[in-house]
């Protein structure tokens, strides 16, 4: 195999991060290039790609490609950047700003680069589905201007999943197919490769739509073929397994009952995210409190809210935010207050006008505008990293200001349904079964 391509959109989590600038698994990480950034940091930079994506409705702003070519051959710098330039022009993301990572894994060495979906002019995110062709092709470009080997099989490897499934039994299912491979190519008949099979715990099965089927040690059922490189076809499996009466082998439900017969049993650790969730659904039952600045958590509004510390709690609140009077308490049609405002609990914040979320939106704006100015005008860069910061500046700004102008509303809708609850109770109305 020249060289393998495979990629896909996810998200610029702090996960994402570590896997591909701190993985544990990796014998060695390398930074190669960072482009179209304002920073050489490449976790800066990635950084810079998930404040990028705030504010919109894209939740995977980075397209993550693996170029893994084959390990009898090092390639040059030159020919890792052409490679690159390649991928980028067929995928439609040339200027795009990316990083570059190499990995050394298990002794071979492949090569992870990261796209920023959003191009630098601004614009919407690069829709990268149907992607797949898109790698074949870059493959068949690189092998004829490498002078490389062509692949040996058309399709996928092995996915993530099958690797930990069988990572968590203790099987290597790479290193399960070239033994496999080497017993296809080194036996005389079907018995010989059959009893071969099950010294290594497989168990070979009849199938729909494959004919021949092999339950793998841990029990997973794979195709004969895809456990062969190469992979024979249907032909070559009947020539070479002319002694074996396929009616007689076991079905896959019969197999799968036969090796999980013989594995142990696993306990597996519960993700430490479970914990975190239930923390957090405790959390949310009980009584409904400030964070910092003042936004109430209304996800779920327990009974303690009916009482009326808790409502005059609310309206105290209510009128530190500077919500109108007119919000909580909508006066008659001749202007005068209401029976209730003489109740206890009562506070008259008087008219205020509206507009506060646009108002901070062009706040944290101009704030980013005089940075970006600050920057165009630096004479300690030059050209080029003026317009990479500015643009990168650029794509903060919009974002920022999109999330502060978010969490006002918010604000203004968690608190204007909690002044409304604290009029119903100052009022005496009963609540309705879904607000108890």
């Amino acid at each position: 195999m020249a060289v393998l391509i495979k990629g896909k959109s996810i998200t610029c989590s702090q996960y994402s991060r570590d896997h591909y600038l701190r993985g544990r698994e990796n014998e060695r990480i390398t930074l190669r290039e960072v482009l179209g950034f304002a920073t050489k940091d490449p976790d800066e930079a990635l950084r810079m790609i998930e404040l990028s994506a705030k504010g919109t409705k894209c939740k995977k702003p980075l397209y993550s490609v693996k170029l893994n070519p084959e390990p009898d051959r090092i390639w040059t710098k030159e020919e890792i950047r052409r490679a690159i330039k390649i991928l980028e022009e067929n995928l439609g993301l040339k200027d795009h700003p990316c990083v570059v990572v190499e990995h050394k894994k298990h002794g071979r060495i492949h090569f992870h680069v990261l796209w920023s979906r959003y191009h630098p002019d601004g614009g919407p995110a690069r829709n990268m589905g149907n992607d797949y062709a898109i790698h074949q092709k870059t493959q068949r470009q690189i092998e004829k201007e490498f002078q490389l080997r062509p692949m040996m099989a058309k399709g996928r490897d092995f996915k993530q999943w099958e690797v930990e499934w069988a990572k968590r039994y203790g099987f290597d299912i790479f290193a399960l197919r070239q033994q496999i491979t080497k017993d296809f190519n080194g036996v005389k008949s079907g018995q010989e490769f059959m009893d071969a099979m099950k010294a290594k715990g497989c168990v070979l099965c009849r199938g729909d739509k494959s004919q021949f089927v092999l339950i793998l040690p841990w029990g997973q059922h794979k195709a004969l073929s895809s456990m062969i490189h190469g992979r024979p076809t249907k032909a070559v499996l009947r020539r070479a397994f002319a002694d074996i009466d396929i009616a007689k082998l076991p079905t896959v439900p019969e197999g799968k009952a036969q090796v999980k017969a013989t594995l142990p049993k696993i306990k597996r650790k519960p993700p430490q995210r479970n914990a975190h969730v239930k923390h957090v659904k405790r959390r949310s039952t009980q009584a409904a409190s400030w964070r910092g600045a003042g936004s109430l958590i209304t996800s779920r509004r327990p009974k303690s809210l009916s009482s009326p510390t808790m409502a005059a709690t609310l309206m105290t609140e209510a009128a530190a935010r500077q919500i109108t009077q007119r919000e909580m308490f909508p006066q008659g049609e001749r202007g005068e207050k209401p029976a209730f405002a003489s109740r206890p609990g009562y506070i008259d914040v008087g008219e205020i006008p509206s507009g506060r979320a646009e108002a901070a939106y062009k706040e944290e704006f101009d704030k980013w505008q005089g940075l970006i100015d600050a920057t165009a005008s630096d004479p300690s860069l030059s050209k080029d990293q003026r317009l990479a910061a500015v643009a990168a500046l650029s794509l903060r700004q919009k974002a920022a200001a999109k999330a502060v102008r978010k969490q006002v509303r918010n604000e203004e809708k968690a608190i204007a349904k909690a002044a409304h609850r604290a009029k119903r109770i100052l009022l005496g109305r009963p609540e309705s079964p879904q607000q108890q």
